[in-house]
């Protein structure tokens, strides 16, 4: 799926996008004439497409779930009166009112291995917000095929985990690890989509931060990284 990168007026830029001297004139024209693939609108996606859209990104964002009133507490795009709505639905109409200069296109629906790259060709890098390990391996290996960059990020209880995938690598286990049902604060998912964000800027402005993945545990207030 493309999505049509028109550049926004200069009023618009003003009004709806990053000041001009917080990343360089230059940083924000290219913003704008990106495209991103946000796969994932729950507690990571939600404050990760808010950010991206606030920033001037054109955004292609999928998500197959109905709005329930149990991840209310977490997930920052909705509302009690959209229980039982589909979230890219609504993610879409609150994202486009945050920040009109950005073109967004939602995707009501599940990704999987077979629709990704007709959902995706068109962006140039993938925000992975997904919270199952299937969705996730098949970000990677469509992204691993494509040598497209994608950028993983995970909230699970108080550890918040970001890394900028390039260069073909692959950084998910080849088997899905088991886990208890986690007890994830909506603090958790802010910090993960701040990081997973930031990291998005750093690969607009070229830095190279790929090969690390990105710890931060909310319980000590510490930031680690490691080589991947």
């Amino acid at each position: 799926m493309a999505i049509k990168k028109t550049p926004i007026t200069k009023v618009a830029l003003a009004r709806y996008a990053i000041p001009a001297n917080s990343l360089g004139k230059k940083t924000q024209q290219k913003i704008q004439k990106t495209a991103v693939g946000i796969i994932g609108l729950g507690g990571v996606g939600g404050f990760t497409a808010t950010l991206c859209a606030q920033a001037g990104f054109n955004i292609i964002a999928a998500d197959g779930d109905a709005v329930e009133e149990k991840n209310l507490c977490r997930q920052v795009l909705y509302a009690a009166a959209d229980a039982g709505k589909s979230k890219a639905i609504v993610a879409t109409a609150r994202l486009s009112a945050i920040a009109p200069a950005s073109k967004i296109i939602a995707i009501a629906g599940r990704v999987d291995k077979k629709n990704i790259a007709s959902y995706f060709s068109g962006c140039d890098i993938i925000l992975d917000c997904t919270d199952n390990y299937e969705t996730r391996k098949a970000i990677e290996d469509y992204c691993f095929a494509a040598k497209k960059p994608w950028i993983y990020a995970s909230a699970t209880n108080q550890e918040a985990m970001v890394a900028l995938i390039t260069n073909g690598k692959k950084i998910l286990p080849r088997v899905e690890p088991k886990r208890k049902p986690p007890t994830t604060l909506n603090t958790t998912c802010a910090v993960a989509a701040a990081l997973q964000v930031r990291l998005l800027y750093d690969w607009v402005q070229n830095r190279k931060l790929s090969g690390k993945i990105y710890y931060f545990d909310l319980s000590t207030m510490q930031l680690a990284s490691q080589k991947i």
